[in-house]
């Protein structure tokens, strides 16, 4: 019985999180789509620790929370770098 309390009470936090940050997550999503097209962004991708640290780390996904960040990382080879460095930072 208590394991079926604790999956309830679980469920509901889920759900609770889920609801309040899944706007600013698919908005973060549809960015990681967009530099996907790049091979740049593909390169540091195919990664796992990149991998990890795009979908995990709070600093990473703040930065490519910006739209004008991610039309920069695709224009510029400056923030490219940028990026690449932010990302070896939080490792």
């Amino acid at each position: 019985m208590d394991d079926f309390f604790e999956g309830v009470v679980e469920f509901f936090s889920d759900l609770f999180v889920f609801s309040s940050t899944s706007r600013r997550d698919k908005k973060i999503d549809r960015h990681i789509t967009m530099l996907r097209k790049e091979a740049w962004f593909n390169s540091l991708f195919r990664i796992s620790a990149n991998r990890k640290l795009i979908f995990n780390n709070r600093k990473v996904r703040r930065y490519l929370k910006s739209r004008r960040r991610v039309k920069r990382l695709i224009e510029d080879v400056k923030a490219q770098r940028h990026f690449q460095t932010l990302l070896k930072s939080c490792k």
